[in-house]
C-alpha cells in the first residue's frame, strides 16, 4: 500500500512514517520547501501554505497531519484568515490534487477543539460542534468543506478527531505540566479532579494507521483518545510517579484559582486544568475495531520521564 503523509516533519508525523515504514508500507512525505525527508524516505512533491500541490504521484491514501496549530501568545493565535489559509485552503488544495492523481483516500487529522471546551458528558461525534478558538473553527471549516469536495470529487474522506496529543515535541499544555512535576514542590492542584481526554503519541500514531489500514473508515468521523481520561490530579499523580516522586498537590479550593485566573485573564488555561472535557471514541473502537495499544498509567509516567531527561 501507498501513503503519502504530510506534516512529517512534526512529532506526530515523524513517528507516523516511521511506524508506517516499519510495517513495508510504500511510504511518500510530501514535503514543504527547505524541508528535509524523513530518514530513508524520498519525498514525492512540495507543498507551501497555498492550496497548490502539483505532481502527487497514484497512491492507496493520502494522510494529512500537517496544519498550523499556534498557542497563545504567537502571533496566529487569533488570525482567522491566516488559520483558514493553512487549515482549510491548503487542504482543499490537496484534496483536489490527490483527486486528479488517482488517491482514493484521504484520512484528515482534525480536532476535538472542534467541541465546546467543556462539558458534564463524554462529546461523541454526533455532538453539535462550538469551537472558542481560531484553530478550532478552522478545522471545523475544514471538515465541513472536505466533505463537501469528497462527495463531488468521489474521495473517500476520513476524519480524525484527536484528543490533545502528548509526546516529546509537542507544543501542549502537558509539555508544561511534565515540566512542573519536575520540579520539587508542592502544587495546588489537589481539587482539580474534572477528567479530561488526552492521547498519547503511541496511541495517535496507532489510530491513524488504523483509519489508513481499514477501507471502511471512509465516510466516517471518529473521535480519538487515550482509554480513559484522567483529571489534573491524576495525570500530576502519574508524572511524579514516573520520577519516582510522591504526588504532593495540596487541596486548594478550585474557586480559589479560578478566581486568579480570571483577574489574570487566563480563564482557558484554568478551564484546562479544572473543567471537564471528555471525548467518546466508542465509535472508532466499534467500527474500526480501534484498540490503543498503550494506557495512560503506562504512557505519563514515561512521558514525564522523557521530560525530565531532556
Amino acid at each position: 500500500m501507498r501513503v503519502l503523509v504530510t506534516g512529517t516533519s512534526g512529532f506526530i508525523g515523524r513517528a507516523l512514517v516511521a511506524d508506517l515504514a516499519g510495517r513495508s508500507f510504500d511510504v511518500r512525505p510530501i514535503l514543504r520547501e527547505a524541508s528535509d525527508p524523513p530518514p530513508g524516505l524520498r519525498p514525492v512533491a512540495t507543498e507551501g501554505l497555498e492550496p497548490a500541490a502539483q505532481g502527487l504521484p497514484k497512491a492507496d491514501v493520502l494522510v494529512h497531519l500537517a496544519a498550523a496549530n499556534p498557542v497563545r501568545g504567537d502571533a496566529l493565535w487569533q488570525d482567522e484568515a491566516a488559520l483558514r489559509r493553512a487549515n482549510v485552503d491548503h487542504a482543499l488544495g490537496l484534496a483536489r490534487a490527490a483527486a486528479e492523481a488517482g488517491v482514493r483516500r484521504f484520512v484528515f487529522a482534525s480536532s476535538a477543539a472542534v467541541y465546546p471546551p467543556s462539558g458534564s458528558l463524554p462529546f461523541d461525534e454526533a455532538h453539535p460542534p462550538a469551537p472558542t478558538t481560531a484553530y478550532g473553527r478552522s478545522k471545523l471549516e475544514a471538515e465541513a468543506a472536505l466533505g463537501a469536495l469528497a462527495r463531488d470529487l468521489g474521495l473517500g474522506l476520513t476524519i480524525l478527531r484527536l484528543a490533545p496529543v502528548y509526546g516529546i515535541g509537542a507544543r501542549s499544555g502537558m509539555m508544561a505540566l511534565a515540566r512542573l512535576a519536575a520540579r520539587p514542590m508542592p502544587l495546588p492542584f489537589g481539587r482539580a479532579r474534572a477528567p479530561r481526554s488526552y492521547l498519547s503519541l503511541r496511541n495517535a500514531v496507532h489510530g491513524v494507521v488504523t483509519a489508513v489500514t481499514y477501507a471502511g473508515a471512509a465516510g466516517g468521523i471518529y473521535n480519538l483518545a487515550d482509554p480513559q481520561p484522567l483529571s489534573t490530579a491524576e495525570l500530576l499523580t502519574l508524572m511524579r510517579s514516573g520520577l519516582g516522586r510522591a504526588p504532593a498537590l495540596v487541596p486548594v479550593p478550585a474557586t480559589l484559582l479560578r478566581g486568579a485566573a480570571l483577574a489574570a485573564g487566563r480563564r482557558a488555561d484554568w478551564e484546562r486544568l479544572f473543567a471537564p472535557f471528555v471525548i467518546d471514541t466508542q465509535r472508532a473502537r466499534d467500527e474500526l475495531e480501534w484498540i490503543p495499544p498503550e494506557t495512560p498509567q503506562e504512557a505519563v509516567p514515561a512521558f514525564a520521564r522523557a521530560v525530565s531527561r531532556g
